[in-house]
């Protein structure tokens, strides 16, 4: 069965969610199972609360929330408070927490969600003040304002210090995100965030962001964009921010990887309402990792490779619920920066001292380490790590300061920056040396001995984000240069020269790359070319996952993608499918990635 099929589902506020590609399991999110060449719009409500009041009318979604432990539905007026395994929804001494026309406040795991924006959360002399478990939520003058565990997020002179689903500003664990001057600071799952000069830093997924003078940040795959976000596994996909309060997900759910019952979810439902409070998603083969907003990992799906964190075969085989992921006992109470999901086994970053965490399958060395399927820490890495990246027997991460890359794992396609010759799989770290402006490294040749702290240290265009398919990579640097390595046979990596050197994407000259994605074996970027934004793909294109109009079976140098009705604001991709958010209107982007200026 599948839930949350729309009669009249309406288009995002912040823009239209686009997708195309393989579509046999409903991943697309389109409300069926056919493939499609072309772009055709998300079946996406912009909240809960849509499903609830409706517009998205579903006798099985609404019984679905009902059996939800706990939860309390008032169907009257179209107005929704939830509650979910048995929290509540609180408004104390003398406050209300209204919600109205069928919008949804909505508490979980003791944490408390105010809807703005058309909807009133308790007025007095024009303040706005909610106080459940401790947390404070002040509004002045429109200005807002998040503390959470005692710690204060402030916003002044009409500035804005803005939460949206599940991604807040906050301060937590004594650390502080300050707005001042106009500036713009977005934290999420309790790291820090600071922009000064006038300058925007943001930092998704549970990533740490810090922009001063110039100074880049990090973004991974499940970046945030225009505050929406979504990741793909291979029949699965996650969509989660802008005005979602809760994750949706649609497309195969066999082992309870998207949440639901099993099955198929042809359109995306609300099926992980009844989890955390989710900031940051990645998303395997057939299994999930959910990042929530007190820094902790949870996992769905089949965990009969340990995928899901909960060992091999003396572990539970299926995840149906969100498990919380055990870490080494090392971490203590670190908490979680960021993870990501190869196509059977995981990584994570932990959140103080960046160490890195691994789990799940080790054929090919993608853990980094000896011992078995459990959580683990990998202690030949001795930089701590603020991103991560993984395939289908590799892993990647990018280390703090000037930026160092390090990949680990199956290496028979090039993929961790070495002729296969010279090995076709490391079980520990290889460091790439320094990049040259064509993408070479600087350094002579490093053998597979070379240790975790001998790389040489990247130079002044260091890296923006970096993606990962199942057998190749890309990252993007600070001057908008893509480059690729790896697996090479269907176009992957949309260039010529070594396929195992990363070198440049064959973007035409005076094109800028703002944002790139790899999906299985297929690639994508968001371009500027001059005044306009363009959206490429090329790789694998069986079932038109590029979406250039062309029936190749592989498109080796990048294309643009066809017959998008409106400007691209940003693009997703994993497994066989690709997905794009529109902006309502033409012209220059509405945003742009920290340290991507001209």
């Amino acid at each position: 069965s599948h839930l949350g099929q729309s009669r009249a589902a309406r288009p995002l506020p912040f823009g239209r969610l686009f997708s195309w590609g393989a579509n046999s399991y409903g991943q697309l999110g389109q409300g069926h199972a056919i493939d499609s060449g072309r772009p055709a719009a998300v079946s996406l409500a912009s909240s809960i609360s849509d499903c609830t009041s409706g517009i998205i009318s579903n006798t099985d979604l609404e019984a679905k929330l009902e059996s939800t432990s706990g939860d309390v539905l008032d169907m009257s007026s179209g107005q929704t408070s939830v509650s979910t395994s048995g929290q509540t929804s609180v408004s104390t001494s003398g406050q209300t927490s209204v919600s109205t026309s069928g919008q949804t406040s909505m508490s979980t795991s003791g944490q408390t969600s105010v809807s703005t924006s058309g909807q009133t959360s308790m007025s007095t002399s024009g303040q706005t003040s909610v106080s459940t478990s401790g947390q404070t939520s002040v509004s002045t003058s429109g200005q807002a304002s998040v503390s959470t565990s005692g710690q204060a997020s402030v916003s002044t002179s009409g500035q804005t210090s803005v939460s949206t689903s599940g991604q807040t500003s906050m301060s937590t664990s004594g650390q502080t995100s300050v707005s001042t001057s106009g500036q713009t600071s977005v934290s999420t799952s309790g790291q820090a965030s600071v922009s000064t000069s006038g300058q925007t830093s943001v930092s998704t997924s549970g990533q740490t962001s810090v922009s001063t003078s110039g100074q880049a940040s990090v973004s991974t795959s499940g970046q945030t964009f225009g505050s929406i976000s979504v990741v793909i596994g291979g029949g699965h996909s996650i969509i989660l921010g802008g005005e979602l309060r809760t994750p949706l997900s649609c497309g195969w759910d066999q082992c309870g990887q998207a949440g639901g019952s099993g099955g198929l979810l042809f359109a995306p439902a609300p099926s992980l309402a009844a989890a955390p409070r989710i900031v940051a998603a990645s998303a395997g083969w057939d299994f999930s990792l959910l990042l929530d907003a007190d820094a902790r990992l949870w996992a769905l799906g089949n965990n009969s490779r340990g995928q899901c964190g909960l060992g091999g075969g003396g572990g539970a085989r299926v995840c149906r619920q969100p498990a919380l992921v055990p870490m080494p006992a090392e971490v203590g109470d670190e908490g979680i920066a960021v993870s990501a999901a190869g196509m059977r086994h995981g990584v994570a970053c932990t959140r103080r001292l960046g160490r890195v965490v691994t789990w799940g399958c080790g054929r090919r060395g993608q853990l980094g380490r000896s011992g078995g399927p459990e959580p683990g820490l990998v202690e030949s890495l001795s930089e701590p790590a603020v991103a991560a990246a993984a395939g289908t027997g590799h892993t990647a991460v990018l280390t703090a300061g000037p930026g160092r890359l390090f990949v680990w794992g199956d290496n028979r396609h090039g993929q961790c920056g070495r002729p296969p010759e010279l090995g076709i799989a490391f079980d520990r770290p290889v460091p790439l040396g320094a990049l040259a402006a064509d993408g070479a490294e600087q350094t002579a040749d490093q053998g597979a001995e070379q240790t975790a702290d001998q790389g040489a240290e990247q130079t002044a265009d260091p890296i923006v984000s970096l993606h990962s398919g199942w057998s190749h990579l890309l990252l993007l640097t600070c001057s908008g240069r893509l480059l690729s390595w790896g697996r090479r046979d269907l176009g992957q990596l949309g260039r010529s020269g070594d396929a195992w050197r990363p070198l440049p994407v064959a973007t035409p000259a005076g094109w800028r790359v703002l944002q790139a994605a790899c999906g299985s074996e297929h690639s994508a970027c968001l371009v500027a070319a001059g005044a306009k934004r363009l959206l490429l793909c090329w790789g694998w294109n069986e079932h038109g996952i590029c979406g250039a109009d062309s029936d190749a079976e592989f498109l080796s140098e990048p294309r643009p993608v066809a017959r998008i009705p409106a400007d691209p604001a940003a693009v997703f991709a994993g497994g066989g499918c690709t997905f794009a958010l529109l902006s309502e209107h033409q012209g220059e982007p509405d945003f742009e990635l920290v340290g991507n200026s001209a």
